[in-house]
């Protein structure tokens, strides 16, 4: 198989996966600020409640501090609960893939050699720090998606 083709095949498969994934980190997004919202609003009427609740046997300045003293203790468990979660896993080992079906090792290596003549094409070039900047930000992007789904799935 050329190496022109291997090519395509290669990049058209990447790209048709950045799209799906790219597609679910958006959906997933707004989920979560649709439901951040939702939480928000929510949250806002349980401390109204009870304020008013507590307003009828306390005087007013007394309800207020406790429903803010309430708001300070879940507000405190929750910085606990998302701090506990937040920590690195552990390095994974990276696995070596076995060649893609169809392809020989000769072209997986014509496809390395390849990318690193690139990497040392774009050393060379020195790009501009808008371009790095914007590379980086999607770099960054969608290695943390990644990231946070591998964390997500089960064990092998």
């Amino acid at each position: 198989m050329p190496l022109s083709s291997l090519l395509r095949h290669a990049a058209a498969g990447e790209a048709e996966r950045l799209k799906v994934q790219v597609r679910r980190a958006i959906q997933s997004l707004v989920v979560m600020v649709v439901v951040a919202l939702l939480m928000v609003t929510a949250l806002v009427f349980v401390m109204v409640g009870a304020y008013q609740s507590l307003a009828l046997r306390l005087p007013p300045w007394q309800a207020g501090c406790l429903v803010a003293l309430g708001a300070a203790v879940v507000s405190l468990l929750l910085l606990l609960l998302v701090s506990r979660r937040g920590r690195p896993a552990p390095p994974v080992p990276p696995r070596r893939r076995p060649p893609a079906a169809g392809f020989s090792e000769e072209d997986v290596e014509a496809v390395a050699e390849l990318g690193a003549s690139a990497g040392d094409f774009m050393r060379r070039r020195r790009p501009r720090g808008v371009e790095l900047t914007a590379a980086a930000f999607l770099v960054g992007l969608v290695s943390s998606w990644v990231s946070s789904r591998r964390r997500s799935r089960p064990p092998d």
